[in-house]
């Protein structure tokens, strides 16, 4: 399936900002979908470092977000 979602990237690529948006936007929710329901869920039934494992995950939730901000912020230069 590798080699045949690379060929529809590829086919696609210059289809427009709404179509590209709408790939993102998939493989970015197939993303989320898989850290929330699998890894997550299971790193946190396991009850060694629960709390250091809570605040990296805080952390990198600040951090996604301040990329984000920054983004916006200087989207204008």
């Amino acid at each position: 399936m590798n080699p045949v979602g690379i060929a529809i990237g590829w086919i696609l690529s210059e289809a427009g900002p709404l179509t590209n948006g709408i790939f993102v936007a998939i493989s970015a929710g197939t993303f989320v979908y898989i850290a929330s329901v699998e890894v997550i869920v299971e790193e946190f039934n396991i009850d060694r470092n629960k709390w250091a494992k809570f605040t990296m995950f805080c952390f990198a939730i600040l951090f996604i977000c301040s990329i984000w901000f920054i983004e916006k912020l200087t989207e204008g230069d």
